[in-house]
Formats: C-alpha cells, sequence, structure tokens
C-alpha cells in the first residue's frame, strides 16, 4: 500500500472501532452476513462448535428445523467450505459433520452475535414454553447463564 491508500478495514473504523460510513457495503461483508444470517445456518453453527456431530445429533440440538432442510443446509455449508461432511465406513455407515478451519474461524462471531442476543432481545416465555427441558440449545444457554 502507498502512503495515500488505507485499507479497507482502516477505513471501516474511526473513534475506539466504531464503524464510519461508506460509499458501498463490503462484499464480502454482505456475503457472509446472507450465508450465516439464512434461516437455521446459525443454529447449525452453533451445534457444530464443540465438534463433530451426526445428523440425527444436530436435528435433536434444532427443535423445528426439518430433515429436508437441515440437509440443505448442511450442503450448502459443504459447498461453501465450512463443513466437512466425512463417512465413516463401519455397519452401517456413519456420516459425521464437523467445521472446517473456515467454520471454526466463525466462533467468535457466533459468541458475539449470541451475547448480544442475550443482551439485547428479551427472553421468550413462548419458546421456553415451547421448548422446556427437551431444547439442548436452552439448556446450554441457561446452564452458562
Amino acid at each position: 500500500m502507498g502512503a495515500q491508500e488505507i485499507s479497507p478495514q482502516a477505513q471501516a473504523k474511526s473513534n475506539h472501532g466504531k464503524f464510519v460510513h461508506q460509499a458501498r457495503v463490503c462484499p464480502q461483508y454482505h456475503q457472509a452476513v446472507e450465508l450465516i444470517g439464512r434461516r437455521w445456518m446459525g443454529a447449525i453453527l452453533f451445534a457444530l462448535m464443540e465438534g463433530p456431530r451426526r445428523f440425527h445429533e444436530i436435528e435433536e440440538m434444532i427443535p423445528g428445523i426439518s430433515h429436508r432442510l437441515l440437509t440443505e443446509r448442511l450442503r450448502e455449508l459443504e459447498e461453501q467450505g465450512i463443513v466437512l461432511r466425512r463417512v465413516i465406513v463401519t455397519s452401517p455407515v456413519k456420516v459425521e459433520y464437523e467445521l472446517t478451519e473456515a467454520g471454526l474461524d466463525l466462533q467468535e462471531a457466533v459468541a458475539a452475535i449470541m451475547n448480544w442476543g442475550e443482551k439485547w432481545l428479551p427472553s421468550s416465555t413462548l419458546q421456553q414454553k415451547q421448548h422446556g427441558s427437551k431444547d439442548p440449545l436452552y439448556q446450554e444457554r441457561e446452564s452458562s447463564l
């Protein structure tokens, strides 16, 4: 970079890390937010943060997700290089899903979004009633508070 050029990161921040106005949204940021913000993606990433899981384990951790949609989202994450699908040759055959290095790099972002949600979004009584003790995501979050 020349003396006059400023990195995109430096352009995006000023005064203690606060974002300033830019002419356009960063295309990589937009693509990342659109990918991660798709329905159920955040929950799937959260389910895989602690290590490899089989399909049914992921499905059980995310109440309300359909078999078809979980399959579709896992394929999308695999195509993007965020999730690795591993076939374990046993009888019967087992399939595990785990985060790649790129997926693990999302850990801080997922944690930051979870912390933001806990701070700024109201706790849903309806959600607690619907899932109660059956919701591993809810149990895990409650036990960490």
